[in-house]
């Protein structure tokens, strides 16, 4: 009866699914792949900014409390799942979903943009060491590419509703930045300001960004790729345990992973027992 609830709140339809009110896709990583190297061939102007997000357990449980986000969320052009526990719950109506890191998709649009000899901008890296120690490892990585960063915590007034009007000052920063962004001629922007400010500055900004074909929040990503922060090991990840390496070497992290592994399935379970 519980297996039959839940499937009844993650609904499946025409290859997506809901959670918690959050709409994701149901797409293999082979899917999204072959969806975002048709977006990078896009011709003509203006050209249309797609927005990517990764979503975890930590994202739904935010989007609960925060209707902004939910709908940037929900008006993503992909919703990847990037979370165990969202596999596990879709794992129940016998049909999993495939996951998608966040570190992985960084990874796989650099190798993209790298075959094209492209440019990829990317902001709110957390230090300059993290953005030089990046840059040197992409450099060697991927010759081809021109990888362009930012480093600093997010501008002023990037955590508002989407349709929130900011100051004067603050629309300036904004708009100083975004033309930056555009005059790069950059096909993607990773954007590493951390859920939900991320995904909110992007939906923000689009307009203008126009030439940007896509842009995608990646939290830590650069974190990891730079080596400022070891990722677990490959099997660790592969059976979803990689929370609990996070968890030794980031102990800060401790009231995100409750969230993720204690609070968000307790959600479910109320959610069920509402109905």
């Amino acid at each position: 009866m519980i297996r039959l609830v839940i499937l009844a709140k993650t609904r499946i339809i025409q290859g997506i699914m809901k959670i918690l009110g959050v709409t994701l896709s149901e797409k293999s990583k082979q899917e999204a792949q072959v969806q975002y190297a048709q977006w990078l061939q896009e011709q003509g102007s203006p050209i249309h900014l797609h927005q990517i997000v990764t979503v975890n357990p930590e994202f739904i449980m935010e989007a609960q409390k925060n209707g902004a986000y939910r709908d940037v969320l929900n008006g993503a052009d992909m919703a990847l799942v990037d979370g165990a526990g969202i596999q596990y719950i879709a794992a129940l109506k016998k049909n999993p979903v495939s996951r998608y890191t966040g570190v992985d998709l960084v990874e796989d649009l650099l190798k993209e943009v790298h075959a094209k000899k492209g440019t990829i901008y990317a902001i709110g890296l957390r230090s300059k060491e993290v953005g030089e120690a990046t840059e040197e490892i992409i450099s060697t990585r991927y010759p081809n590419l021109t990888f362009l960063y930012e480093a600093g915590e997010s501008p002023a007034g990037s955590t508002r509703p989407v349709f929130t009007e900011l100051n004067d000052k603050e629309k300036e920063k904004e708009n100083v930045l975004c033309e930056k962004i555009r005059s790069s001629n950059a096909s993607v922007l990773f954007v590493a300001y951390g859920s939900p400010t991320q995904d909110i500055w992007i939906a923000r900004n689009k307009e203008k960004l126009l030439g940007v074909k896509i842009a995608v929040g990646v939290g830590g990503a650069f974190d990891y790729i730079s080596g400022a922060v070891p990722r677990a090991p490959r099997l660790v990840r592969a059976i979803g345990m990689e929370w609990l390496v996070r968890l030794i070497v980031q102990p800060h992290r401790i009231n995100r992973i409750i969230t993720a592994t204690i609070r968000f399935p307790w959600t479910i379970v109320k959610s069920i027992f509402k109905e």
